[in-house]
This record gives structure tokens, C-alpha cells and sequence, in this order.
């Protein structure tokens, strides 16, 4: 939760629950939330409005994002097909940016893209979930036992995990 609600893009939702969950846990432990905080450092954000921003960047834990990421997925392969994931994954999202890559722009701008495609292939999809501020889905299956579980955050935070047997 602390890296989507601290996210570049969402909804006022996504800011509510920074201000007051996720602040909160920072507080009661803040032992445990300052490895959030490797490699904090200043940048400016650009709004699609042309707006400037003064924000902080820092560090993920891919592996571990990633993981969680994956057990979400897990459970609503479970919902929808009434058995457990067995298999391999591979989470996608153009959340993240590479800051002290080499090659960062490059690399950004082809994750971009691919997030992009990939949210894209979802846009008729059904979508599911309660409160579609917070969190919607959609779900889709082939018959080589391969899915794509697309998931979206806060109306604005798009990750894609495709579970398949390698």
C-alpha cells in the first residue's frame, strides 16, 4: 500500500490514503517503513497540466512489490476459476522509472510503451471490483492455460500479471 498510495498517478482516494493509513503505520513503526525510504532524494514532477512539482523519489523493492503483486493475482485467479495458481509470473506496470540507469530515458520510455500496449489490450475488457475509485480488474484466459490478470489502482495505476507455465 505504501508504494501505490505513494505513486505519481491516482485519484484523491490514493492521497487520503497516504495521508492517513500510511502515515499512520510510519508512526507505530517507523523502524520497519524507513527501508522504504532508500535512496529518498528530491525530484520535480510534471503534471499533465503543465504543473511543477516538488516530490521525493525512492528505492522499491521489486522483488518484494512484485511478490505482493502476485499474491493479489493469485486470489483473484482463485475467485474466478475456483483453483490455485501453480505456475510462474510476470508482473508489468509503467509506475516505476529508472532515475540513475545509464540509459534511463530509453529505458523509460520503452516501459512506458509496453505498459501502455498492455493496458490497452484490457481497455474493453469487463472490469470487476466494488469500488471502482479504489481498485478494478479484469481477468482474461486462453486455452494454453496462460492469464493475464489486469489490475488498476486508485483510477490510475495500471499492473498487469501474467501468470503461465514455463
Amino acid at each position: 500500500m505504501f508504494v501505490l498510495a505513494s505513486a505519481f498517478r491516482g485519484n484523491e482516494h490514493k492521497n487520503n490514503h497516504f495521508a492517513s493509513k500510511v502515515l499512520r503505520a510510519f508512526t507505530r513503526k517507523p523502524h520497519v517503513y524507513s527501508r522504504f525510504m532508500d535512496g529518498l532524494s528530491p525530484v520535480f514532477l510534471k503534471h499533465p497540466d503543465g504543473k511543477i512539482e516538488q516530490s521525493a523519489s525512492f528505492r522499491v523493492d521489486l522483488k518484494r512489490f512484485n511478490k505482493a503483486i502476485f499474491q493479489i493475482a493469485c486470489g483473484l485467479f482463485f475467485y474466478h476459476h475456483k483453483k490455485k495458481w501453480r505456475g510462474d509470473y510476470r508482473v508489468i506496470t509503467n509506475e516505476f522509472i529508472a532515475l540513475d540507469s545509464p540509459n534511463a530515458f530509453r529505458t523509460n520510455e520503452v516501459v512506458q510503451k509496453i505498459g501502455e500496449r498492455v493496458s490497452k489490450v484490457f481497455e474493453n475488457q469487463s472490469r470487476h471490483g466494488e469500488n471502482e475509485k479504489i481498485f478494478t480488474y479484469s481477468i482474461v484466459s486462453d486455452d494454453q492455460d496462460r492469464h493475464a490478470v489486469h489490475m488498476n489502482f486508485y483510477e490510475g495505476i495500471a499492473i498487469t500479471a501474467l501468470l503461465a507455465h514455463v
